[in-house]
């Protein structure tokens, strides 16, 4: 099977904004897809999209579960199946194994031969929605029409009020590592500079600034009005604070999590202003989409390198809710 070029058609794809629907309203959706892809996880938001789209615009289905949480995520795998019927085709990706994830959904979106495609990007990890976009821009699928959807989480984790420091979505890192596609171009010549996107895994952040002693460092934070509430802003800047605590000297800026091209054209300026002398790294550590922001830059910028943090714990029982919204872009 050929593997992806990362210099192929730079330009040729970008991920825009379409539209922001209310599950609710998500029935009436009458725009056909050929495939649906989605991932069956731990988190009930895996159900949000199946469950609220009208299955007679869909064709088939591709459920996705990663090998490592065949047990914890029966139950929701189980529900797919019951919503999807006998559209689902069920795949086994490693987590850990980022070319066989590659490999696989290769061969099961070629040998459909999908005209459209839904990806329901809400549940993956963000290194597999990076490595799916990657591949989506191959030659071999460029006439395929792909929409990308989001259901943003409500609430992460529990924990009393206020009391910021009981959240915890995952423990320890196994790996770090590049993501495939997104490799960047380096060379001895220039220093090194790492942007991280913080999200609310501190000490998942904390590992890979310790890992990669940048040169220049980048944090970034979202404030409250580019938040999906003011909750989830407050915890954000309490993790924010304490890891900048921690790393001493830093550069700050701040992103969105609603709105990609803000993110996008935060993230250009950055690069802009230090790529002639430094060899940029970006950790997307925050939600799927400011991760898509990133997948942009990269595309635009194809000698920056994105990089992940792979955990080894993940809080099953209680890593998110799900919003009632559903976020639509266009990926052409």
């Amino acid at each position: 099977m050929p593997l992806f070029n990362q210099h192929f058609l730079i330009m040729r794809t970008m991920i825009k904004y379409k539209e922001t629907r209310l599950l609710g309203d998500f029935s009436t959706c009458d725009r056909h897809y050929s495939m649906l892809i989605c991932s069956a996880s731990f988190e009930s938001r895996c159900l949000a999209v199946a469950s609220s789209i009208n299955k007679d615009v869909v064709d088939a289905a591709i459920v996705c579960r990663y090998k490592s949480h065949v047990q914890l995520t029966d139950g929701n795998n189980s529900k797919l199946i019951e919503i999807l019927k006998d559209k689902v085709t069920s795949v086994s990706l490693d987590k850990d194994s980022p070319l066989s994830i590659y490999d696989t959904l290769y061969d099961v979106i070629l040998d459909r031969h999908p005209q459209s495609i839904l990806f329901d990007i809400s549940t993956f990890t963000r290194e597999t929605i990076l490595i799916t976009l990657m591949l989506l821009k191959q030659d071999a699928f460029k006439d395929i029409e792909v929409t990308l959807c989001y259901v943003p989480a409500d609430r992460y984790s529990t924990y009393e009020k206020d009391k910021f420091n009981e959240i915890w979505l995952s423990k320890g890192v196994s790996e770090i590592r590049t993501i495939l596609g997104y490799a960047g171009d380096y060379t001895s010549l220039k220093k090194t500079l790492l942007i991280v996107l913080v999200g609310f895994e501190k000490e998942r952040a904390e590992i890979l600034i310790n890992s990669f002693e940048a040169n220049k460092l980048y944090l970034g934070c979202v404030p409250p009005q580019e938040s999906h509430s003011e909750e989830l802003s407050a915890i954000n800047k309490d993790n924010f604070n304490r890891l900048v605590s921690l790393v001493g000297e830093c550069n700050t800026f701040e992103f969105s999590c609603r709105y990609l091209q803000h993110t996008y054209e935060i993230l250009k300026e950055i690069i802009e202003k230090n790529k002639d002398n430094y060899n940029i790294i970006i950790s997307p550590m925050n939600n799927k989409l400011s991760t898509l922001a990133v997948a942009n830059v990269a595309f635009e910028y194809p000698e920056v390198q994105v990089c992940y943090a792979s955990t080894n714990q993940y809080n099953t029982e209680a890593y998110s809710s799900p919003a009632d919204k559903v976020i639509l872009f266009n990926f052409n």
